[in-house]
This record gives structure tokens, C-alpha cells and sequence, in this order.
């Protein structure tokens, strides 16, 4: 899958490639073993031949340091057939980044003290067939499967059930949230549900969002394919690069979490046997190169 990588120096790169396994459903887990790029010269050499290996029409890259934009880089064609080159503005649906904007959704609800971590799931009307109980703390660090706390196994499905648990919490469907607490206060003009009908009934102009959407293209590179239309806390929402490096950027301040809570956030899950697992509360958590890297793929 496309890969989106934040640490204090952010890289953000977003494509118009839909796999054919689907969003939801995406197994990686690690990040490639290869070694940094030595200059920003090779590293848009390499993210041009990283397009070309992985068929991919079209894709748009930037790195934000220390609340700056330093560097964007547009690749290829949002839509081949039509010659529309990608733009700063063009829109790509971000599938599994979504997960991003729910982590920060609940944790703002967890220190308003509606949502609690350790609260079983079956306090917001979700029955799940575990043996021992599943936390919603499991669900969102994907260790809810099998023994809950145990081990970690990425599954969409389950942390799509991370919705029911905001909408028992609130009475608001995450959609709304997501808007009222991250869209609007950091002006992400063209982050907006999948979903044209939520996306309109938000406040979005459905009919630019729709003009400014990349064309989605199976892992051939060829063939059109439509974007999946379903919204929720694992998956759904669009946006360009633009707003992008704004939800990159608040991160490194407090307009969405504290300093006590990203640290949270942003540390691993412990397993119950004291295994340290590599997602967080919404991220993956990995080093690389002893770099500590906090990263989501799309």
C-alpha cells in the first residue's frame, strides 16, 4: 500500500493507486529495509522509480520541518486518459489514514472523560465472540483478535466498530467529529468523507470535491476502478497534500492533542506479555536507522 510516514521531520506522499486486495484489508506491516536517501536529489529519484516499479499513474509528495514546508514534488497524471497531471490540488482518497483522524477524535473524548480505554466494548452495543473481554483500547491498537491484549493483528473491520463506540459516546457519528474537531479548526478546505451525501450534508462543495479527485486505478496501473464508497473510523476519507502537511504539521503543537497525550499516542502498545508491539493508539511505531518513526499507510 502507499505509505505515509510523520515524525518531527514529516513526509506525507499520497497516490492514486487502489490495490486490489483493498483498503481495509492491507497486511503490511513493516517498513522497507533500505537505507535512507543520501540527498533530496536521490530521494525524488527514488520515490519516481518507487512510481514506476509499483505502476503508479500519479502521486504527490511533501515534507514539512519545524511548521515549514520545505519541499513538494507532483508525479505523473491524476487521470491518464484525460492528461490531467497531479496538481497540489488534486484529491486522493486516504483509505486507511483515516484511522489518524479517528485515534485523535477518541483521545479528545477520552480526556472529556467520554470514552474510557479500558471500557468494554460491549458497554457501546458491540458483541464480539472473544473469550476474554475486548477493550476499546484493543480495538484501537489492533489486539482485540484471539486473547485481547495478546498480539497484534491489523484488521479494518474491527477498528471500524471504533465508530459505534464514538456515536454510543456522543450521539454524533464520527463524520460530524472528525469536522468539528480537526477539519474545520485546522482549515482543511479539502479533507472530506468519500461519501459525497456526508461529505455535502458537512458543508462541502460535493461537486468541486468530485472535480479535484484523482481517478482510481487497480495495481496495474491501467485499468479504472471506482474508490470504495463506505465511511468509518478505518476508512473514508479524501483530501490533497496541501491540507495534508497542515494535520502533519499540528502535531507538533497542541491544537489537537497535549504534549501528555501524544506521548501516549505515539508510543507502542504492550502486549499482556510484555511484548512491545508495533502500533500505537491509531499509528504504526517503528525505528528505523534509530529513528523513532510514527507513519500510516493509506
Amino acid at each position: 500500500m502507499p505509505e505515509i510516514f510523520l515524525t518531527k521531520n514529516i513526509f506525507i506522499a499520497i497516490t492514486n493507486l487502489v490495490l486490489l486486495t483493498g483498503f481495509t484489508t492491507c497486511k503490511k506491516q513493516s517498513l522497507p529495509q533500505v537505507a535512507s536517501a543520501v540527498s533530496l536529489t536521490d530521494f525524488e529519484s527514488r520515490l519516481n522509480d518507487l512510481g514506476k516499479q509499483s505502476n503508479i499513474p500519479g502521486m504527490v509528495a511533501g515534507i514539512i520541518k519545524e511548521g515549514k514546508v520545505i519541499w513538494i514534488k507532483n508525479y505523473g497524471y491524476a487521470n491518464t486518459q484525460k492528461n490531467i497531471p497531479v496538481t497540489n490540488s488534486t484529491i486522493f482518497h486516504l483509505a486507511s489514514l483515516t484511522k489518524t483522524f479517528a485515534s485523535t477524535v477518541i483521545i479528545q473524548l477520552v480526556n472529556e472523560n467520554k470514552i474510557n480505554l479500558n471500557d468494554p466494548v460491549a458497554k457501546y452495543g458491540i458483541n464480539l465472540t472473544e473469550k476474554d473481554t475486548v477493550r476499546v483500547i484493543h480495538l484501537l491498537t489492533h489486539t482485540s483478535e484471539g486473547v485481547p491484549g495478546m498480539n497484534y493483528k491489523y484488521n479494518g473491520e474491527r477498528f471500524s466498530l471504533l465508530s459505534k463506540v464514538i456515536q454510543s459516546a456522543t450521539g454524533e457519528a464520527f463524520d460530524k467529529l472528525a469536522n468539528e474537531r480537526i477539519i474545520q479548526p485546522l482549515g482543511l478546505q479539502n479533507t472530506a468523507p468519500s461519501d459525497m451525501i456526508l461529505a455535502a450534508a458537512d458543508g462541502f462543495d460535493s461537486i468541486t470535491l468530485k472535480q479535484n479527485t484523482a481517478q482510481g486505478y487497480s495495481s496495474n496501473g491501467v485499468q479504472l476502478v471506482d474508490y470504495p464508497k463506505s465511511f468509518s473510523t478505518a476508512a473514508g476519507l479524501t483530501s490533497n497534500i496541501d491540507d495534508m502537511l497542515k494535520y502533519a504539521s499540528a502535531f507538533d503543537g497542541n491544537s489537537l492533542l497535549t504534549d501528555e497525550w501524544k506521548a501516549k499516542v505515539f508510543s507502542p502498545m504492550i502486549s499482556n506479555d510484555g511484548k512491545t508491539l508495533p502500533y500505537g493508539l491509531g499509528w504504526f511505531i517503528q525505528s528505523k536507522e534509530g529513528i523513532k518513526i510514527t507513519w500510516h499507510y493509506a
